[in-house]
């Protein structure tokens, strides 16, 4: 046999007859090397339904589909994802009726609610044929908004130095207990009418640290 990678061989055979006149003659046969590597990767959200803030966690496997060795395997995705194992050094061609696959793992956290799509992609090389294989799969999770908002009132009761009347005086905060932020946000009270407006909040952030004062 020859290497595989050999895509030419010439062979040479000599005789000698009985004056010891040697004879000699060449065959040269030229090969095509039809290998053609082939990979597969496939995707699968852990938590379809992921919490806004919290780590979207997603998984599947990589295949080696065709009949030769890969090498340098890198699995990346368009999120900049966090991904266990990021390379595979060498992935076996399959046995005959099995599968030859390992699974990885990753995560990244999303900005935004609603259904959020992650794109992976594996590259690898075929060891005999040097050529390029590559596979891409994507995965469509569910990111759950969860807007929440409290607030607070203190008040007191201020006598005024005549003596002869009172007023009230009264603070508190409003704080966004929820995963995203809030915009738009407006306090009414109802003295000295229904509905007073009394501070407009253009944008509060989720968190205790985000809490905003009002009087």
């Amino acid at each position: 046999s020859i290497p595989v990678n050999s895509l030419s061989d010439t062979v040479t055979v000599e005789a000698q007859d009985a004056n010891n006149t040697t004879v000699s003659k060449e065959a040269s046969a030229q090969c095509s090397l039809e290998i053609d590597p082939s990979v597969t990767i496939d995707e699968q959200c852990t938590n379809p339904n992921t919490p806004l803030g919290s780590p979207l966690e997603f998984s599947g496997k990589v295949c080696n589909t065709g009949q030769e060795e890969l090498k340098n395997l890198v699995i990346s995705d368009d999120k900049g994802s966090a991904i266990t194992p990021p390379t595979i050094a060498t992935l076996a061609p399959p046995p005959s009726g099995g599968q030859s696959c390992v699974t990885y793992t990753g995560k990244y956290t999303p900005t935004e609610s609603g259904p959020q799509t992650n794109n992976v992609q594996v590259v690898g090389m075929g060891s005999v044929s040097g050529k390029t294989a590559s596979g891409s799969s994507f995965a469509t999770c569910t990111v759950l908004s969860q807007p929440a908002i409290s607030i607070t009132k203190d008040c007191s009761c201020v006598i005024d130095s005549s003596g002869t009347s009172a007023s009230i005086q009264f603070t508190g905060k409003v704080c966004n207990d929820g995963n995203e932020n809030l915009t738009n946000v407006k306090i009414y009270d109802d003295k000295p009418n229904a509905d007073t407006l009394i501070k407009t909040i253009t944008s509060l952030l989720p968190g205790e640290a985000n809490c905003v004062t009002y009087s």
